[in-house]
């Protein structure tokens, strides 16, 4: 998915004159109501049987996926369910029932604006503290 984040040029230019642990937590919070409107959107599309597959959608703060390079940011939508990537895909013997790219694309402009205002309102958030810290 790719996409450009508009107005967040002056948070970049504070979020430079921090340190490195600190960005990362910064990038971490302001990901999360993007990866929160990614999940609503899988759920409410995902097929329902038994429900087990709409319940397993999650958002994971800490993926087990290897990063490739330190200091990389990772906030995952996971559907846990052993239907998952059947029914996204189909076999052999079920034929395909998209829900998870359907809401990538349906929901990407709203994830694009949620990531933007929260990195706005976390760098703002954050620089206030380091101030307050520095003064006392």
């Amino acid at each position: 998915m790719s996409g450009k984040l508009i107005g967040v040029g002056d948070c970049l230019a504070t979020l430079s004159a921090m340190k490195k642990g600190t960005v990362i937590g910064v990038a971490r919070r302001a990901l999360l109501p993007a990866a929160e409107i990614l999940r609503a959107g899988v759920a409410a599309r995902a097929p329902e049987l038994t429900g087990n597959l709409k319940r397993s959608v999650r958002v994971d703060r800490k993926s087990q996926v290897k990063r490739r390079r330190r200091g990389a940011v990772d906030v995952t939508v996971i559907a846990d369910d052993a239907a998952a990537v059947p029914t996204e895909f189909g076999t052999s013997d079920t034929p395909i029932q998209p829900f998870f790219r359907p809401a990538i694309e349906a929901e990407k402009a709203a994830m694009f604006a949620a990531v933007a205002d929260a990195l706005r309102t976390e760098t703002t958030k954050t620089a206030q503290r380091a101030a307050r810290r520095s003064r006392g």
